[in-house]
């Protein structure tokens, strides 16, 4: 019939499609572990040259500061420095600060103006972070703000009413100060990373006087601090959802074509409620098939044209419905519709020889 050879045409490549799809799935997982594997080597690396050329840096300043004293010379050299590292768009930003532990009193800051902004906003609005008892004292307020000292618009706070901490749209218009929490606002699959280093500063008769703070934003090297999976890079971006999509698709085709399939081949086998089977397929998948693949009777009980898979009648020397010579199909004695495999016509009994048998047979009696 020309209905399941259609089926069929849609269902094989289907399945190509669906084993394709399965195959890339598959492979996807080991690809995803070496990814993982291979950024967290990168990352790792990174971060310890990051950490090393950090700490020489901070232990330079700390021995100057000892050896020297906080001078305005000094001072005004780190200002130029690091303002000048923040205008490299590819360079990480540093943020160094000296604390009088005592005192908690900020003896410097460089860069100057982000601390200026960040210790004022801490005495006016005292009162209120005191309140939310959300930060510890002057210099966790920096510890955790500093670094975001641009986004941060505090006239927005200057009523007493709790800011919406929930609203992610409300934080990127507006960085939350009062509760920011690090962790709670990484954003999809970014979590720009920080380095804090810190040592002692200590005066020429080795009192400790402070605590001297290097804080390093790295964001701008985002991409080595990725904590997505291997699935959003690359080629991935495409082939993994591409292959899920096709995954799915296909498998939904097939789950509905193959019961179609069972019930045409059940009815042309006239077989019991070919309805039945085809429910059976449909609710159990591939094992209903195979069940009706093993059960099926072996032989159609409808003849059927070899060129246009028609139903025939029997009896027909050539095909009613596309011209189809039919003489090899047919008793060559009664014309009836017989099968290759048989050796006897079941109409009136004629022995069945060879195909030249039959040619010659039917040339004698033209």
């Amino acid at each position: 019939m020309k209905r399941k050879k259609l089926l069929i045409k849609i269902m094989i490549p289907a399945a190509v499609l669906l084993i394709v799809s399965l195959t890339i799935l598959i492979f996807s997982e080991p690809y995803n572990e070496r990814y993982n594997k291979r950024k967290q080597t990168k990352m790792n690396a990174h971060l310890d040259t990051v950490i090393t050329n950090g700490q020489a840096f901070l232990k330079q300043i700390a021995d100057k500061l000892t050896a020297r004293g906080i001078n305005d010379e000094d001072i005004n050299y780190l200002q130029s420095e690091i303002s000048r590292e923040h205008q490299y768009g590819n360079k990480a930003k540093k943020y160094l600060w000296l604390i009088n532990t005592d005192e908690n009193k900020l003896l410097f800051g460089v860069p100057e103006a982000a601390f200026n902004k960040l210790d004022m906003a801490y005495t006016r609005y005292q009162d209120i972070i005191k309140k939310d008892n959300h930060y510890k004292s002057r210099n966790d307020f920096f510890l955790k703000l500093i670094d975001k000292y641009q986004d941060i618009d505090f006239s927005a706070f200057e009523s007493s009413k709790p800011p919406i901490v929930d609203s992610y749209y409300y934080e990127r218009r507006n960085i939350n100060w009062r509760f920011y929490d690090a962790e709670r606002n990484r954003r999809f699959f970014w979590e720009p990373k920080t380095i804090l280093l810190s040592t002692y500063y200590l005066n020429e008769s080795g009192e400790r006087k402070g605590t001297l703070y290097l804080k390093i934003d790295d964001s701008v090297h985002r991409d080595l601090y990725y904590i997505g999976s291997g699935y959003n890079r690359g080629i991935y971006t495409v082939l993994f959802p591409l292959s899920v999509f096709l995954m799915v698709l296909t498998a939904v085709t097939l789950w509905f074509l193959l019961p179609t399939w069972v019930y045409l081949d059940a009815r042309q086998r006239e077989v019991a409620n070919p309805g039945l089977w085809a429910f059976l397929s449909l609710i159990t998948v591939i094992f209903g098939w195979i069940i009706y693949m093993i059960t099926r009777p072996t032989e159609m009980k409808v003849m059927t044209c070899p060129g246009c898979d028609r139903e025939l009648n029997n009896g027909s020397r050539y095909c009613p419905h596309c011209g189809f010579d039919l003489s090899t199909l047919v008793c060559p004695q009664c014309q009836y519709a017989i099968k290759p495999e048989w050796s006897f016509c079941p109409n009136c009994r004629k022995e069945l020889g060879t195909e030249e048998e039959q040619v010659a047979i039917e040339g004698t009696t033209e």
